[in-house]
């Protein structure tokens, strides 16, 4: 709870002496909080006491000016980017926290609705998400939601937003189907593969479900590959279950390999902040190769012993073992010395395909140059140190 005192404010007769309080307030008595807010006074007082503060009253301030007829939407933008905000108000409605703007959108509240769709589409759902201490996992998914509506039109907006992001807030880790439980799409994809092996014809008898039309996904699916973190497969799943609806008696190869999409988590650490979390991390992975050397040629155990062996270190893990995925031991096995094109080209595919920061992806690449490379290997490099 923020300890940032202010003159006191009256608010529906009761008197609030510190901002978490006060901007909570505004947001439940809505007419006095936006009375209070447009005035100036809540902007002249606390620029005594919090700066950044005093200045997102001021752009308050200032867009109502541009956009007069605009002010519900503008005073509510500014509620759900406060810190310390602890509940979805709106127009005088207090939905609550995300427990329980889940409830209420499970009973279908038509005007929840609308005004979760405008967040979206207005790119802020995922900072309220934020705010209201859900995480820094469950935003990055919320952001995702937010930039797929911006690329895919008013139709999916309209049809699958809401939806999708319900199945989000609700915390649902596993994907119900056809009687099971599944906790993640490799698992899926080798239930799926059972039928891919009889013949096409059977993959898209058992698929059907998972599609809204032959385009799109249903949202509890959708939100299911986004929750577990598999932002940039989803037009790879939809890709290879189209191929599965294609007629063909051919056998599908709906194997599925993929990694979590590390763009999220990689995107929101600072270079700063990385490096701070890799103490050590060089000679433990270094260890690491040298006791699981044969383990690099088996897939399945080198990329089960990664998981195990490096706990607190997960983006680290992730990345390499995102570029194990790559074949970057073979590429490395295979060169004579490790040359600027070898290394250049694995940082791009990490850039491309997973959206990672170019200070991240240098050092993955990096990492597996030095340890497995130079360390073990013994193989010379042209690359500066």
């Amino acid at each position: 709870m923020s300890t940032t005192s202010i003159q006191p404010f009256e608010i529906h007769e009761q008197t609030y002496f510190n901002l978490d309080d006060l901007v909570n307030a505004m947001g439940i008595h809505w007419n006095e909080g936006r009375q209070l807010l447009f005035s100036g006074k809540l902007r002249e007082a606390a620029g005594k006491y919090d700066a950044a503060f005093a200045n997102s009253c001021a752009a308050a301030e200032k867009e109502l000016r541009l956009r007069p007829d605009a002010g519900d939407p503008v005073f509510h933008r500014w509620l759900c980017k406060y810190p310390g905000i602890r509940a979805l108000y709106w127009r005088g409605k207090d939905y609550g926290d995300i427990r329980q703007i889940c409830q209420t959108l499970a009973a279908k509240d038509e005007a929840l609705q609308k005004l979760l769709l405008h967040m979206l589409k207005e790119q802020y759902m995922s900072v309220f998400v934020r705010n209201t201490g859900s995480g820094e996992q469950l935003a990055g998914n919320v952001r995702y939601l937010e930039k797929t509506i911006g690329k895919s039109g008013q139709k999916y907006a309209e049809r699958s937003a809401v939806p999708i992001l319900g199945c989000l807030l609700s915390g649902k880790m596993t994907l119900s189907f056809a009687g099971r439980e599944f906790d993640t799409p490799q698992d899926f994809a080798r239930y799926l593969q059972t039928y891919a092996d009889t013949s096409k014809e059977s993959l898209s008898r058992v698929i059907q479900p998972l599609f809204l039309d032959s385009t799109s996904f249903t949202p509890q699916f959708e939100a299911w590959i986004i929750a577990r973190g598999y932002h940039h497969e989803l037009t790879l799943w939809k890709g290879r279950f189209q191929d599965g609806q294609s007629g063909s008696d051919e056998p599908a190869d709906i194997s599925f390999d993929g990694e979590p999409d590390l763009s999220a988590e990689a995107r929101q650490l600072s270079e700063a902040d990385f490096e701070k979390t890799l103490e050590g991390f060089d000679d433990a992975f270094l260890t690491f190769l040298e006791q699981n050397t044969d383990a690099l040629d088996q897939p399945d155990t080198f990329i089960a012993l990664m998981n195990e062996s490096f706990p607190e270190n997960r983006l680290q893990s992730c990345l390499l073992t995102a570029l194990y995925r790559m074949d970057i031991v073979k590429a490395i096995r295979d060169a004579d010395d490790m040359t600027e094109p070898l290394t250049e080209g694995f940082e791009k595919r990490m850039i491309r395909d997973y959206g990672v920061k170019p200070a991240l992806a240098k050092w993955a690449v990096s990492e597996w140059r030095r340890c497995y490379g130079e360390r073990i290997l013994g193989k010379g490099t042209d690359l500066a140190v």
